[in-house]
């Protein structure tokens, strides 16, 4: 079921997100794994670089839909994820309205889904503009006191455990001909409106972002993210290669077949 309630943020709370995303007090940024993936446009499910239903650019006074979720990287846990629908051009397309999950990357229990991070921007979503980087429409401003990892069973907007659906839906209609194109994620502001990820190693950072452009022949197109490897993919194919060059003395000599079941991605 949709959520309708509106929830203001805490200044205090949205101030600490925004200072650690745009001065990295927690440390250096890491590699992003937290990425925005379109999974509707327009009612349509959106594959990777797929033309979407609409065929042709929209016509004036039409209303298109976008709907997006976020994944992360398995085993991954962040502190916190800020994001934001932004780079449209207000006098080409006009915001109408939206909606977001009040929580999402929840803890697995043993029937059901457990606390996650909680969404300050749920519910009604509004437009607003900061730092001269245009307007936007933010999202997410999820946080917690404790790390968390996406779990599969995150439900959507329609509140389905492990139903796929969007958990975040925002609606513009086009007013005037023009190039239409948005950018969903992270960034907006150049990270001084707390749009980053915080991640539960002490780092901030960016996260992989969609896109969505048109053409005059073609009309609206999605481009999806290509996730990079997390923190804890790295930081475990390091340990499996010092582990085997740490101790050399108690290894059989190394072939082939060895080298290959340390390196592989299947091993890892």
């Amino acid at each position: 079921m949709t959520r309708s309630r509106t929830r203001s943020a805490p200044a205090a709370t949205f101030s600490m997100l925004a200072v650690l995303a745009s001065f990295q007090l927690l440390g250096a940024p890491t590699a992003s794994a937290v990425s925005f993936f379109v999974t509707e446009l327009s009612g349509c499910t959106a594959a990777a670089s797929q033309w979407d239903c609409l065929g042709v650019n929209p016509l004036p006074t039409q209303i298109f839909t976008i709907g997006i979720r976020v994944k992360g990287e398995p085993g991954e846990q962040v502190y916190g994820i800020g994001a934001s629908v932004w780079g449209y051009d207000s006098s080409v397309v006009q915001f109408v309205g939206g909606e977001a999950v009040e929580s999402l990357f929840h803890d697995v229990r043993a029937s059901g889904i457990g606390a996650g991070l909680d969404n300050l921007a749920a519910g009604a979503l509004s437009e607003s503009t900061c730092c001269a980087a245009g307007p936007r429409v933010q999202m997410l401003n999820a946080l917690a006191f404790s790390p968390h990892s996406e779990n599969p069973l995150d439900p959507g907007l329609d509140g389905v455990l492990g139903g796929g659906d969007a958990q975040i839906r925002v609606r513009f209609r086009a007013i005037s001909p023009g190039i239409i194109q948005f950018r969903i994620g992270t960034d907006y502001g150049n990270f001084a409106t707390g749009d980053a990820i915080v991640y539960a190693g002490g780092q901030t950072g960016p996260g992989n972002n969609a896109f969505i452009g048109s053409n005059p022949e073609d009309g609206l197109y999605v481009v999806q993210p290509i996730p990079e490897p997390g923190t804890a993919l790295l930081i475990g194919i390091g340990l499996a290669i010092l582990g085997s060059i740490v101790h050399p003395a108690r290894q059989s000599p190394i072939s082939s077949s060895t080298l290959e079941s340390v390196t592989s991605p299947s091993s890892v």
